[in-house]
């Protein structure tokens, strides 16, 4: 029920549509995650790898947790992405780049339009990325 809340949020964030499917989520230990996502050691807490499941970090709660969802919210971004085809004719590193900013862009809305007063978030993780695809 969760996952589809968000997607159906996700919706009205970037008009992408409600998939008939929604993902599984599954939960993996850090490292497990850190191999799938990154091929070793790295700063991921949830991945979305083009299948039809997004990984999230076993150490995450996101039926507790808003921070949590946010991560997932993110991932969930680009499960629609990849569902509604967005970005398919960019080369690979434009694609992934502005996949990457929009998910964050919507994560950062998200939060900030579900935070709740006296709540400490960090949002500052969820800027702008500066990545040069030429080098």
């Amino acid at each position: 029920m969760l996952v589809l809340k968000l997607m159906i949020a996700v919706n009205g964030l970037t008009g992408y549509a409600v998939p008939g499917d929604p993902p599984r989520v599954e939960f993996m230990p850090h490292d497990v995650l850190e191999g799938a996502a990154c091929g070793g050691p790295c700063n991921v807490q949830g991945w979305y790898g083009g299948s039809r499941t997004i990984y999230l970090d076993d150490r995450l709660n996101p039926e507790a947790s808003l921070q949590d969802r946010g991560i997932l919210v993110h991932e969930l971004v680009h499960y629609m992405q990849e569902m509604g085809g967005a970005f398919g004719s960019a080369p690979s590193c434009e694609r992934w780049l502005e996949r990457e900013r929009e998910a964050y862009d919507v994560q950062r809305r998200w939060m900030l339009a579900n935070r709740r007063n006296g709540s400490a978030m960090r949002l500052a993780r969820l800027s702008r990325l500066h990545i040069d695809c030429e080098a």
